[in-house]
C-alpha cells in the first residue's frame, strides 16, 4: 500500500502512460519533475501543515495562533521560489 502522495501520483500516472499525466520524456526531464515534486512536499506542504497543526490537529493547550503568519510567510517564500523554478512550458 502507498502512503505518500507522490508515490500515489507517480503510480496513477504510469499506469494510464496514454493520459499524459507524466510526459514521455528524457531521463533528465523526469530528474526534473521529480526535483520539483520534492520542493512542492518540503517547502509548500510544510507552512499548511503547520497552520493545519494548529488550526485543528493540536490539543488547543498546544495550539499557537502567532504560528499562523508564520505560515503565511514561509508559505508566500515557496510560491515565489517555486515560480522561478518552473519552466514555461506545458507540464509546469
Amino acid at each position: 500500500m502507498l502512503t505518500e502522495s507522490v508515490a500515489i501520483l507517480y503510480y496513477i500516472a504510469r499506469c494510464a502512460p496514454e493520459s499524459g499525466l507524466l510526459p514521455n520524456a528524457s531521463m533528465d526531464v523526469y530528474a526534473r519533475l521529480d526535483e520539483l515534486a520534492c520542493f512542492v512536499l518540503a517547502e509548500l506542504e510544510q507552512p499548511l501543515w503547520s497552520k493545519g497543526k494548529h488550526m485543528f490537529a493540536l490539543p488547543e493547550e498546544q495550539r499557537i495562533p502567532e504560528m499562523f503568519e508564520t505560515a503565511k510567510f514561509e508559505f508566500a517564500k515557496a510560491v515565489t521560489t517555486l515560480d522561478h523554478l518552473l519552466p514555461e512550458s506545458e507540464f509546469a
